[in-house]
C-alpha cells in the first residue's frame, strides 16, 4: 500500500476548462477564470500561470470585470467580447462638488446654481489625472 497511494494524483480544478483570450492595455492576454477565484494570467507556452500577475492599475483587471459580467462573450477571433464603460457627465457646483447632470438641470431649473460646463468623467481615469471639459 506504500507506493500505491503515492502513485494516484486525483487533481481538482475550480476554473473553466478552457483558456481564454482578451486584448488590453494594448496587450493579449491568455488566462485561466475561475468564478470561485478569479482569472489567472498564463503563460503564452501552456505552463502554468506567469510570475507577476499584473498590478491592481492594470487595464486587464477592468477588462476581465466587464467580459464577466457582460456574460463571458467570445468573438469570432476566439477574443474575449467586452464593452468600454460610458464617460458620464458631471457639474462642477462647489471647490470639491461633482453632481450629475440630472441633479444639475433640477438645480438649475429652480435658480439655484448658475449656468456651468459640463465636465467628461471618464470611470477608468487613475487619481491625478486632469479631469476633461466637455
Amino acid at each position: 500500500m506504500g507506493n500505491d497511494f503515492v502513485s494516484q494524483v486525483h487533481l481538482c480544478s475550480f476554473s473553466d476548462q478552457q483558456d481564454y483570450k482578451i486584448r488590453a492595455d494594448g496587450k493579449e492576454y491568455i488566462f485561466d477564470f475561475s468564478e470561485r477565484f478569479g482569472p489567472s494570467v498564463q503563460r503564452r507556452d501552456g505552463r502554468g500561470e506567469i510570475k507577476n500577475q499584473p498590478g491592481p492599475g492594470a487595464e486587464f483587471w477592468l477588462a476581465v470585470t466587464l467580459w464577466r459580467r457582460q456574460g463571458k462573450r467570445i468573438g469570432d477571433d476566439g477574443f474575449c467580447v467586452w464593452d468600454e464603460l460610458p464617460k458620464e457627465i458631471a457639474y462642477q457646483i462647489g471647490p470639491r462638488t461633482l453632481v450629475s447632470k440630472s441633479l444639475y438641470d433640477k438645480l438649475r431649473s429652480e435658480g439655484r446654481v448658475p449656468e456651468l460646463e459640463p465636465l467628461v468623467l471618464d470611470t477608468r481615469r487613475r487619481r491625478g489625472e486632469p479631469i476633461e471639459r466637455k
